[in-house]
């Protein structure tokens, strides 16, 4: 609802020129521009650790619960296991972190991804 009422509000200040990324409008040296994007610096900061712990216990979850389907092929069937393991952790974070940092630097368009969510 928030979100909503932001991008409505956005829309109605700039129209048709409101970037995806509101705070893209106001100019660098706004006061209250520079606060919103130190806020969403630190929303972004501090929430991602969040959300990673969140996307491994689901795919570490997801992997033990495919490990057991009977119908792979048991070279899956084993890679999915050894996954699902505390010591895959590690590099199961490593990967994650190196696609969402590939896709953050191909990306330019907040909107591509706020769409996909």
């Amino acid at each position: 609802l928030l979100y909503t009422a932001m991008m409505g509000f956005g829309y109605l200040t700039f129209g048709d020129n409101a970037a995806s990324n509101l705070l893209l409008n106001y100019a660098e040296n706004d006061k209250l521009a520079v606060v919103g994007r130190l806020a969403t610096g630190a929303s972004i900061l501090f929430g991602y650790p969040l959300a990673m712990v969140g996307l491994r216990n689901s795919l570490s979850g997801m992997c033990a619960s495919l490990s057991t389907e009977p119908a792979l092929p048991k070279t899956l069937k084993t890679a999915l296991g050894a996954a699902a393991e505390e010591s895959a952790r590690v590099p199961l974070i490593v990967g994650l972190l190196t696609l969402i940092t590939a896709i953050a630097c191909t990306v330019e368009d907040i909107g591509v991804v706020v769409g996909v969510s």
